[in-house]
């Protein structure tokens, strides 16, 4: 296969919109956060410490942002009822 045939199977016709993005990046940052907790459960290494560390502050940032757009959407879709 051609790799602009596995380009136009790989991309979406249309951008995600901003909270599924976020939500795809929130599970990749869980599965990231797993695949260290079971590669390195007995290692005790500090910069293993630090990812973790940095991963999970990452996860609340995200979990926050994710929060803010689906309440931004719920009030959007309420004007919208209200107005309609």
């Amino acid at each position: 296969m051609e790799p602009q045939a596995v380009a136009k199977l790989l991309l979406p016709l249309k951008p995600p919109k901003p909270a599924s993005r976020l939500k795809a990046l929130l599970l990749l940052a869980r599965i990231v956060m797993k695949f260290l907790d079971i590669m390195t459960a007995d290692a005790d290494c500090l910069f293993v410490d630090f990812l973790r560390l940095r991963l999970f502050v990452m996860i609340q940032q995200l979990q926050s942002l994710a929060k803010h757009e689906e309440d931004e959407d719920g009030a959007r879709n309420l004007r919208h009822q209200h107005l309609t």
